[in-house]
């Protein structure tokens, strides 16, 4: 088991984690680009929205490395918010407290762009991100592009199917076997 995150905090949590229930892992602080393995994992899981906050080119950039870590068979899985979903829905502002989250739709990058604002006394700290949302055959091409064998694509975690109406969209692929020619 292996884990990656920019945040400091999240692997922190995670090593915690895995200490207190006597798992052995390796967690890195690091770009998700950047990974460093060939051949090691039978499932590499990009969970709860970790993908798509790159440009379109920077995103086909983390699955390569994802297919290099992979072995021959190997499951990736990918989950992100549903588009079809959150657009029927879209909710502009929602507050909790002292957080408030403004969401903006960006046409041209077919994303969200959430704005996390939380208040403390008369200051606001703001914390902006772009994601971009996949469409079912958006996220086939892509995961073609980069070697994967995809099958129908999953509307939640217990497998359901996916539908516009489901929360989630779960790209599941396989790695390809190279075949005979590529191998020379």
């Amino acid at each position: 088991m292996a884990g990656t995150d920019l945040q400091p905090s999240f692997i922190e949590r995670a090593r915690e984690r895995f200490r207190k229930e006597g798992l052995e892992s390796q967690f890195a602080v690091m770009d998700m680009r950047k990974l460093d393995f060939e051949d090691e994992f039978d499932a590499i899981y990009n969970w709860q929205g970790s993908f798509g906050f790159f440009s379109e080119s920077e995103n086909l950039k983390v699955l390569q490395p994802y297919a290099i870590a992979l072995r021959e068979g190997g499951r990736l899985l990918i989950d992100q918010i549903n588009r079809e979903s959150l657009l029927r829905c879209f909710i502009a502002s929602r507050s909790s407290g002292n957080l408030t989250i403004k969401t903006r739709r960006n046409r041209k990058t077919q994303g969200a762009e959430p704005d996390s604002i939380i208040k403390d006394g008369n200051s606001e700290k703001h914390n902006r991100m772009s994601i971009r949302l996949y469409t079912p055959l958006q996220m086939r091409r892509l995961f073609e592009a980069t070697g994967f064998a995809i099958k129908a694509p999953c509307g939640s975690v217990e497998g359901d199917p996916y539908g516009r109406s489901r929360k989630r969209l779960i790209g599941v692929g396989r790695k390809r076997a190279l075949r005979q020619r590529e191998l020379t």
